[in-house]
């Protein structure tokens, strides 16, 4: 996920007149009235396929000159984009017999104005404090996939779903997912890591099938959706239904003849839309079982485990034992030891509720997002752990083979499994919480450096650092350097991706 800083253009910008969200979803109504429901449908596709899926910022200002003429104010963006989208799957009271194109310039530039003015009174302008730069960025991440995430969830949840088979509950959960898709978690998951290898490509059929909603179902099922979250952050219908079909024939005038006959099919939103969808699918539809949660999480982080050995261990970053049997505890999911550092990966595979994550209320968000990932678990679960390390160091170097005559810098590491973790101020935030909490504890550190923070990435982005760099040191070499520019929070705030496309791969 990369995200360029573009300022996009209000309609406070353009009008000097503050209006809230529910008056411009009211004037994007207003528009949308005017014509066809097929008409706004293929407004909303056409703008998808003009701005492309990878962000580009040439790309934005090509599109800008080649509808207004002037690249100096941009409107059109995809999160813009997808504003319009749940916009368009909100309203059913289009124009029955309008035939006319979406082509009034000012009807356009209404639009995008409108659904950026959304974007900026929902996204909030304070970043004051880390938390605020997370509070803000956590939402909109799911706008900011790119190919490499779709290419990690395609690696992963296949590996995810074929663990499933060892849990106690895998028969009860395969025939959920054999009544939802007609076919089993093995099938499912080999169907994934064909396309992953390009081996047999996952057909237009099944996608018609089941990631498809016909044209005029699309404001019924905008009503049915449990639990409610609103526009501009209901990602969730352009997830699971990316594609709208047409029932032809659908009668498309042409200047030189008087109609075609033809059947149409249209899409509403982006292809990472569309393939996060598909390798997430059982997940999506399990995650609502009671026990699905914990056994999905027990298989997730075996196959992280064993990513990580294969990617991360050689000769000189070598995987360190950190479970002491006898007692059934571990001190991290995952050590290795590169010369005198020993790095302490916790692997998180929750997220957090949809409602949670959607959370407008600032002081709300930060309890639940501590409550997952701070207090109870993460953050604390990591000071602990390292305490015990101090105070029990030569059980430590028993454990994990360690000399008790050396001294060790530890280096404590969060991994989320989920990817929209892949946000600005996560390290940050979290990183300071460790500072803070970690003044509770009272331990010498006698036998072990260890400095103020933590440091947070997603699976997605180690992946991306094992695809970019590919030596086991030089990856941790990447996230040390990380670690130690904490202190700088012009690189603490970025998220590790962009510190290392930015930061660590240009010194």
């Amino acid at each position: 996920m990369q995200e360029e800083q573009i300022p996009y253009y209000t309609y406070y910008d353009e009008f000097k007149d503050f209006i809230s969200v529910q008056e411009c979803i009211h004037k994007i109504y207003k528009i949308f009235s005017k014509y066809k429901k097929i008409t706004v449908l293929a407004f909303i596709t056409n703008f998808i396929n003009e701005t492309g899926f990878d962000n580009n910022f040439n790309n934005i200002k090509r599109v800008h000159l080649k509808y207004f003429g002037r690249d100096d104010k941009y409107l059109i963006h995809r999160r813009s984009i997808h504003v319009l989208a749940q916009s368009f799957f909100s309203f059913d009271n289009f124009h029955l017999n309008d035939n006319s194109e979406i082509v009034n310039i000012v009807d356009v530039c209404m639009l995008f104005l409108l659904a950026n003015q959304i974007l900026n009174i929902s996204e909030g302008l304070d970043y004051s404090s880390d938390l605020r730069v997370l509070f803000n960025s956590y939402k909109f991440s799911n706008d900011l996939i790119v190919d490499n995430d779709v290419r990690s969830h395609f690696y992963f949840y296949p590996k995810f779903y074929k663990s499933l088979v060892e849990s106690p509950h895998y028969n009860e959960f395969n025939k959920i997912i054999k009544k939802r898709l007609n076919v089993g978690i093995k099938k499912y998951s080999q169907i994934l890591e064909n396309q992953f290898l390009n081996v047999t490509p996952i057909s237009k059929k099944f996608f018609r099938k089941y990631f498809s909603i016909q044209l005029h179902l699309t404001f019924k099922k905008w009503q049915e959706r449990k639990p409610i979250v609103n526009i501009p952050y209901e990602y969730r219908m352009l997830q699971t239904y990316p594609f709208i079909f047409i029932n032809g024939p659908y009668f498309k005038k042409f200047p030189w003849i008087p109609f075609i006959y033809r059947r149409t099919e249209y899409c509403v939103c982006s292809p990472h839309f569309l393939m996060n969808s598909v390798a997430k699918k059982i997940y999506n539809i399990l995650r609502s079982n009671k026990l699905f949660g914990g056994e999905f999480g027990i298989a997730a982080e075996k196959e992280i485990v064993n990513y990580f050995k294969n990617s991360l261990t050689n000769e000189n970053c070598i995987r360190v034992n950190l479970r002491r049997d006898e007692e059934n505890y571990e001190y991290a999911d995952f050590g290795i030891l590169k010369g005198n550092i020993v790095f302490l990966f916790e692997i998180k595979t929750g997220s957090l509720p949809m409602l949670k994550k959607y959370e407008e209320n600032y002081d709300k968000f930060k309890k639940n997002f501590d409550n997952t990932f701070v207090n109870k678990s993460g953050v604390r679960q990591q000071i602990e752990r390292i305490r015990d390390i101090s105070d029990n160091f030569e059980m430590f170097c028993a454990t994990t083979g360690l000399n008790p005559d050396k001294k060790y810098q530890i280096v404590p590491v969060l991994i989320f499994l989920d990817d929209e973790f892949n946000a600005s101020g996560l390290n940050r935030y979290l990183g300071n919480e460790f500072k803070r909490i970690l003044r509770e504890y009272n331990f010498k550190r006698k036998n072990i450096f260890i400095s103020d923070n933590n440091i947070s990435l997603t699976l997605n982005e180690l992946k991306l650092s094992v695809d970019k760099l590919n030596s086991p040191e030089k990856i941790l070499s990447s996230i040390f350097k990380y670690f130690q520019n904490f202190h700088t929070r012009a690189v603490s705030l970025l998220n590790y991706e962009n510190y290392l496309l930015k930061e660590y791969l240009k010194n």
